[in-house]
């Protein structure tokens, strides 16, 4: 009889595992993948690290997962094949590269991963890249504080419509920085109906973290 194996998730983002009655915590690095598997008590039972694209260098322990290499987010290693499930399509890691054509393709690189930039970038829908989230998350939002801090320090007390101009400034450049990650228009805002084109491929990409801050 098969172990049963249930999986937590917070914010869509991997955070343990129940695997026979034996609890893991995953420890992600800053990419995503599996750093460490933890027990309840906070020892580690396991360490990872990966090459670039993906294929495990380095494992200590005895534990078993197919969420590995941004495991925590939703990449599935096939241990039969080696190839890892990313939802619309599979990575194969030891060709760097994926196994089937992208389905945005000519406007995109027919299989490169991630315009072969894996340090930078996951893409766990298999149909676009992204920023690593915590990078990009970092990145936004020291803008808007940069910002917002220059709005305290010299326009607090110029009036109510200056420092809400100030404010709305320092919202709509955390806007421009994520719209620039994303390879979309610096003024874009979703509509509540998308339709075809590039802004169907951003609708359609849907990051398993929330990005940014509040």
């Amino acid at each position: 009889m098969a172990m049963s194996v249930t999986y937590t998730t917070f914010n869509g983002q991997l955070v343990k595992e129940n695997r026979g009655g034996t609890e893991s915590f995953y420890a992600p690095d800053t990419l995503g993948s599996t750093a460490a598997l933890l027990s309840t008590t906070g020892s580690v039972t396991d360490t990872y690290d990966y090459w670039p694209y993906g294929e495990i260098r380095n494992h200590s322990g005895s534990s078993i997962t197919p969420f590995t290499y941004v495991g925590t987010f939703g990449y599935y290693l096939q241990i039969l094949n080696n190839f890892s499930y990313v939802r619309d399509r599979f990575l194969r890691q030891g060709l760097a590269r994926w196994q089937s054509l992208d389905p945005f393709w000519p406007e995109e690189m027919p299989y490169a991963y991630v315009e072969s930039s894996p340090t930078v970038y996951v893409d766990p829908t298999g149909d676009g890249q992204l920023l690593c989230p915590p990078t990009l998350a970092a990145i936004c939002q020291n803008v808007f504080k940069d910002c917002d801090q220059d709005c305290n320090a010299n326009h607090s007390h110029s009036g109510i419509g200056v420092y809400k101009a100030c404010k709305t400034k320092c919202l709509t450049a955390r806007m421009h920085c994520l719209n620039d990650a994303y390879g979309l228009p610096p003024d874009y805002v979703a509509p509540p109906h998308v339709g075809k084109g590039p802004y169907k491929r951003f609708k359609d990409r849907k990051p398993p973290l929330r990005l940014g801050g509040s």
